[in-house]
C-alpha cells in the first residue's frame, strides 16, 4: 500500500493541474444532483423500525377493517392519524401565568417533583405542574368563546389549484354528518351549571336539551369529580376537526386546510380575540414540520463554522518560517472536505435515497475529518527533506500519511455502513450519506489536496512566500534587512547552503511536543496520574451509564419560540389520564353463536381490563357484550363496523372490541403498557392482535423503538467489532 501511495504522490507532483481540474470537475457534476433531492420528514416513517411489530398489527387492523374518512368515519377507529387539527384550551389567567413560568425557566423547562394535582403524574417539565389553581372553563362567557372559536376554525379555507375548501366541504363524516366537537352543545345548559342548578356527571351524560351524549373524558382534561361522580372542575377541554384523507387529492388538499387552521387558530389568539380562554393548536404535520424546522437551525452555523475551522487550520499552519508555512493549506483542506461531502450527498440523491434534516449534521463531521488528513499529511511533509525534489517529496508523503488516513477512512466508512442495517431509516439514510461522505473526502484529499500540496511544493523550492507568493530571502542571507521583513518575510533554504541550521529550524509545536510533552509523558509518575485520572474518566461514564433516563420529552423536539411547545405541555400536563384508544383483533372463522366462543372472548376482554394499564369496563366498546345484549349491529352503529364477514356474508371471518387506556404516564409506561398487552394476546388461545393508534405519529412508533433501541446497538457494535478487528 505505501508503494501505491508512493506512485500516487510523484504522479500527482508530475501533473497537479489535472488532480486539481479533474475533481472539481467531478464535484461540480455529482453536485448537481441537489436537483433530485426528495425531502423526507415523516416521523413514523424515519424513526419506527421497518417490519416493527407495531406496523405489522395495523396491517392485520386494516386489512379487515378499512377506514373510510368520506361516510363511515368514527374516531376510536382510526388506524393511521389522518388529517386533523386540535385545540387545546384553558382559562386566559392560567395561560398567561404558565408563560410567564415558562419564561422564568428558560429552554429546559420546569421540574415537576413539587405538584401534585390532575397532572402529577404527567411526563415533561411544562409550566403547568407548578400552578396551584388551574381555574374552571365551566362558565357562559367561556362557551361563547368556544362557538366564536368553533366558527373560525370551520370558516378557515384553503386554496388549492384554485378552488377554496372549509371546514364543511372535507369534514371526516358518519353517513351524511360532519364530525363535530358535541361538547360545545352544553352552552344550552351552561347556565344551569354555572349557577349549580344542573349538575354534570362523569364520565357520561345525556345533554338534557339535544339529547347528545357527552361522553367528557374525550373533551375534558384533569376534570375535578366530586365522590358522586359529578363534575366540580374543568380545567382544560379540547376540540377535534378531522377532515377527510381517503385519496392522495383529499390528502393533499387536507394538508392545505391544516395550514390554514393553524394560520386561523394562530392569528385569533395573538390578535387578543378571546378574554377568557386561551388556545394551544396541533395539526397532524406539526411534529413533521417542527422537526424540520427545527434540524434547519442547523443551516446559519454551516458558514460561520467553515469559516472558523479555516481560521484555526491557517493558524496552525503557520510558522517562523515563512517560506516552509502552509496557511493556504489549511483553507484548501477545509474545501477540499466541503467538496467531497458535496459530492457525495449529490451522488447519493442521484442515486435516490431520500434526504432527512439529521443529514444535516454530517458536513460538521466531515470537516473534522478533513482537517484532521490534513494536518497528519502537512506533519508528512515537514518529515521530508527540502532539498529532495517535489515528486520525490509528495511520493514519501503520501506513502507515509495517506496509509494511515486510508485505515482511519476505511473505518470510519465501515462504522457508518454497518449502520444501514440499524431497522430505523433515519439511521439507515443518515449512515449512507455519511458514509459516502467519509469516502468522498478521503478521494479528494489524497488528488484534490495532494495536488494543492504539490503545487504548494514547488512555490517552496522556488522560496516564495507562503502568503504572499513572492520570493523571499532565507534567514540567513536577511541580515542585512529590517527586523520587520525578517519577522514576515523570510524562510526557505539557501541552494547555496542548504545544510545551513539558521534555515533549517524544525516548527517550535513538533519541537514541544517531541522533546517536552513526550520526556513528561514517559515519567512513571506522570504515567500513573494518566492512569488514574483515565480510570477516574471511565467510573464517571459507568456511573453516568446508570442514571440515563429513557424517554423524550416532545417540547424539546420545537424550537422553543414554536406554538407546539404550550400544545405539548397542555396535552402531556392535562390528557394523560385516558391517552389511547386500543383495538383488539380477533381473526379466523369463529362460530360466534357458540357460547364457549363468547366466554373465550369474554375472558379476554377481562384480563385485558384488569391490566393496570386499562381502564373498567365502562369504556370497553365491545359489539359481542352489546349482541348478547339484543343490541342489533344495524348499519348506521358504530359497531357495525367491527364485524367482517367473508365474501358471501355467511361467515364472520374476523371482529374487533376496543379497550381504554388509563393512566399512561410517560414513554417508559406506554412500553410496559404494549409489553403487558402483548403478552396477553400471544397467551389467548384466540388469534389476537392488537393495536393502538396514539395522538401523533411519533407517539405511535415510540414504544415500538424503545424495545428495539438495545438489540440495535448490540448487533451493530459486534459486527463493528467483527470487522474491524
Amino acid at each position: 500500500m505505501a508503494r501505491l501511495f508512493y506512485r500516487l504522490g510523484t504522479t500527482v507532483a508530475k501533473n497537479p493541474g489535472y488532480f486539481l481540474i479533474i475533481p472539481f470537475l467531478v464535484a461540480a457534476l455529482c453536485f448537481t444532483g441537489f436537483q433530485r433531492m426528495k425531502s423526507e420528514i415523516d416521523p413514523e416513517y424515519l424513526f419506527s423500525p421497518v417490519g416493527g411489530q407495531g406496523k405489522a398489527e395495523r396491517n392485520v387492523v386494516e386489512s379487515f377493517f378499512s377506514l373510510n374518512y368520506s361516510a363511515r368515519f368514527n374516531v376510536g377507529r382510526i388506524t393511521r392519524p389522518g388529517r386533523f387539527g386540535r385545540v387545546i384550551i384553558v382559562p386566559k389567567e392560567v395561560a398567561d401565568e404558565a408563560t410567564e413560568l415558562s419564561k422564568a425557566a428558560g429552554t429546559e423547562g420546569l421540574q415537576s417533583d413539587k405538584y401534585h394535582g390532575p397532572g402529577a403524574n404527567a411526563p415533561g417539565t411544562g409550566p403547568y405542574q407548578k400552578l396551584t389553581d388551574l381555574g374552571n372553563l365551566l362558565t357562559e362567557d367561556v362557551w361563547r368563546e368556544l362557538w366564536i372559536l368553533d366558527g373560525i376554525i370551520r370558516n378557515a379555507t384553503a386554496v388549492v389549484d384554485g378552488e377554496k375548501y372549509n371546514y364543511g366541504d372535507i369534514c371526516a363524516r358518519w353517513v351524511d354528518e360532519c364530525f363535530r366537537n358535541d361538547i360545545l352543545e352544553l352552552s344550552h345548559v351552561m347556565g344551569d351549571v354555572q349557577a349549580g342548578r344542573l349538575n354534570l356527571t362523569f364520565p357520561v351524560m345525556f345533554n338534557p336539551v339535544t339529547w347528545d351524549a357527552h361522553a367528557f373524558p374525550v373533551f375534558f382534561g384533569g376534570t375535578s369529580v366530586s365522590d358522586e361522580g359529578t363534575i366540580l372542575k374543568v380545567p382544560s377541554l379540547q376540540l377535534v376537526y378531522f377532515v377527510t384523507a381517503d385519496t392522495k387529492r383529499q390528502d393533499e388538499i387536507g394538508a392545505a386546510w391544516e395550514e390554514a387552521f393553524l394560520k386561523a387558530v394562530g392569528e385569533a389568539e395573538d390578535s387578543g380575540l378571546f378574554h377568557h380562554i386561551s388556545t394551544a393548536r396541533f395539526a397532524s404535520r406539526t411534529l413533521d414540520l417542527e422537526l424540520e424546522r427545527n434540524t434547519h437551525t442547523v443551516v446559519p452555523f454551516f458558514g460561520t463554522t467553515f469559516v472558523v475551522m479555516v481560521a484555526f487550520s491557517g493558524i496552525s499552519c503557520i510558522t517562523a518560517d515563512w517560506v516552509r508555512a502552509k496557511p493556504w493549506l489549511g483553507f484548501l483542506g477545509n474545501l477540499s472536505a466541503v467538496a467531497g461531502t458535496s459530492a457525495a450527498f449529490g451522488l447519493v440523491m442521484y442515486i435516490g435515497v431520500p434526504f432527512i434534516g439529521i443529514n444535516l449534521a454530517a458536513p460538521f463531521l466531515m470537516l473534522g475529518i478533513g482537517i484532521d488528513d490534513t494536518f497528519v499529511m502537512l506533519a508528512a511533509w515537514r518529515r521530508t527533506s527540502p532539498q529532495l525534489d517535489v515528486p520525490e517529496r509528495l511520493g514519501r508523503t503520501l506513502s507515509e500519511a495517506a496509509v494511515s488516513i486510508t485505515i482511519t477512512s476505511v473505518t470510519d466508512m465501515l462504522s457508518f455502513w454497518i449502520g444501514i442495517i440499524s431497522p430505523f431509516p433515519s439511521v439507515q439514510i443518515f449512515c449512507i450519506y455519511t458514509g459516502f461522505a467519509v469516502g468522498f473526502t478521503f478521494l479528494w484529499h489524497i488528488t484534490f489536496f495532494s495536488a494543492c500540496v504539490a503545487i504548494s511544493g514547488y512555490a517552496e523550492k522556488k522560496n516564495l512566500h507562503s502568503i504572499a507568493c513572492v520570493k523571499v530571502l532565507p534567514v540567513s542571507q536577511a541580515d542585512h534587512r529590517s527586523w520587520l521583513y525578517k519577522m514576515f518575510c523570510t524562510g526557505g533554504h539557501n541552494p547555496d547552503d542548504p545544510h545551513n541550521p539558521r534555515d533549517n529550524v524544525e516548527p517550535c509545536i513538533m519541537v514541544f511536543f517531541r522533546e517536552k510533552v513526550a520526556w513528561l509523558l514517559n515519567m512513571p509518575v506522570v504515567k500513573v496520574i494518566v492512569v488514574l485520572v483515565f480510570a477516574g474518566y471511565l467510573a464517571g461514564a459507568c456511573y453516568g451509564i446508570t442514571n440515563i433516563k429513557e424517554g423524550l420529552e416532545r417540547r424539546k423536539l420545537s424550537r422553543t419560540d414554536s406554538y407546539s411547545i404550550d400544545f405539548y405541555d397542555r396535552e402531556d400536563f392535562y390528557f394523560r389520564e385516558f391517552p389511547y384508544r386500543i383495538q383488539v383483533i380477533i381473526t379466523g372463522e369463529l362460530n360466534y353463536s357458540d357460547p364457549v366462543i363468547q366466554q373465550q372472548i369474554e375472558t379476554l376482554t377481562q384480563t385485558f381490563e384488569n391490566t393496570s394499564f386499562i381502564s373498567s369496563p365502562l369504556y370497553t366498546e365491545s359489539w359481542l357484550r352489546s349482541f348478547v345484549g339484543y343490541l342489533w349491529l344495524f348499519q348506521p352503529n358504530p359497531f357495525s363496523l367491527d364485524v367482517k364477514f367473508n365474501d358471501d356474508g355467511t361467515r364472520i371471518v374476523a371482529s374487533r372490541f376496543l379497550i381504554q387506556a388509563v393512566n399512561i404516564t410517560d414513554a417508559n409506561h406506554e412500553k410496559e403498557m404494549v409489553r403487558a398487552l402483548r403478552h396477553i394476546a400471544e397467551e389467548s388461545a384466540l388469534n389476537v392482535t392488537k393495536f393502538a393508534i396514539f395522538h401523533s405519529q411519533f407517539d405511535f412508533q415510540r414504544p415500538e423503538k424503545d424495545l428495539k433501541n438495545v438489540n440495535t446497538f448490540l448487533q451493530t457494535k459486534n459486527l463493528n467489532i467483527t470487522i474491524l478487528s
